[in-house]
């Protein structure tokens, strides 16, 4: 039983970690010029905040494994699939457009479950297809990215594939 609450332990601070960490450092540092101490407080506040949320949810379980999983899978698909696919291979994506993806994304997820229309259509296709829309109309509304390392990728992909074409 040890071993297994160990295990477990050591999972949920890697992931409480990486949050925080992901959080303050993206988030808070890259809206402003924050210090490398306001980044390490921001990430430990956020450690603290997320472990609480985690307790209030384990405190009255949203379903069995199953569907936790099947939850977290769909949230997953919603935002990083039109950001990650459409970031790679569309010169146009920006940090907005991901932001948007990913805001969208959960929020239809969650209407539809909240609606009960999971029965009708399984809520992770509304959800990625709203995700990838708000992706691309944010990357359109926006400047393109004019970052000298992203262009020069993109630069750099054209031409190979112009070479193997």
């Amino acid at each position: 039983m040890i071993a297994i609450l160990a295990a477990a332990m050591s999972s949920l601070d890697s992931v409480l970690l990486v949050a925080a960490s992901v959080a303050s450092r993206d988030l808070l540092h890259g809206r402003s010029n924050r210090r490398e101490g306001g980044i390490v407080r921001g990430a430990r506040i956020g450690v603290a905040g997320f472990a609480v949320v985690a307790a209030i949810v384990a405190l009255n379980p949203p379903g069995g494994i199953v569907e936790i999983t099947i939850f977290s899978g769909s949230l997953f698909a919603v935002c990083f699939v039109p950001t990650i696919l459409l970031g790679l291979h569309w010169h146009r994506g920006n940090a907005a457009a991901a932001l948007t993806a990913f805001g969208v994304g959960i929020a239809v997820l969650l209407g539809w479950l909240l609606a009960g229309l999971g029965d009708i259509v399984h809520e992770v296709f509304p959800a990625l297809f709203a995700s990838t829309i708000g992706y691309v109309v944010v990357s359109l509304r926006g400047d393109p990215v004019t970052e000298v390392r992203v262009t020069s990728l993109f630069a750099t992909t054209r031409t190979s594939h112009a070479r193997t074409a």
